[in-house]
């Protein structure tokens, strides 16, 4: 499955396409994303997960087509 990604600058891209989309397998979880992206796992714990827009848990899992969006807790404007 394709999932689109929004990923902060500081990760790896190498999974992600020219086009924003990370190719996962069925059932993979936004946890999934995460390690794929090489965020180190201390970050975690500050980190918001998004799945099309609306707040969720790391274990959330995905269906194809779905836009993952990472933030940090401390983001704003």
């Amino acid at each position: 499955m394709k999932v689109k990604v929004y990923a902060p600058g500081f990760c790896s891209f190498k999974f992600i396409d020219e086009d924003g989309y990370m190719e996962l397998e069925e059932n993979s979880s936004v946890e999934a994303v995460f390690n794929k992206l090489e965020i180190p796992s201390d970050l975690l714990t500050i980190m918001v997960f998004t799945v099309n827009y609306n707040m969720v848990a790391k274990d959330e899992l995905l269906k194809d087509e779905d836009v993952v969006s990472f933030l940090p807790m401390m983001a704003g404007g």
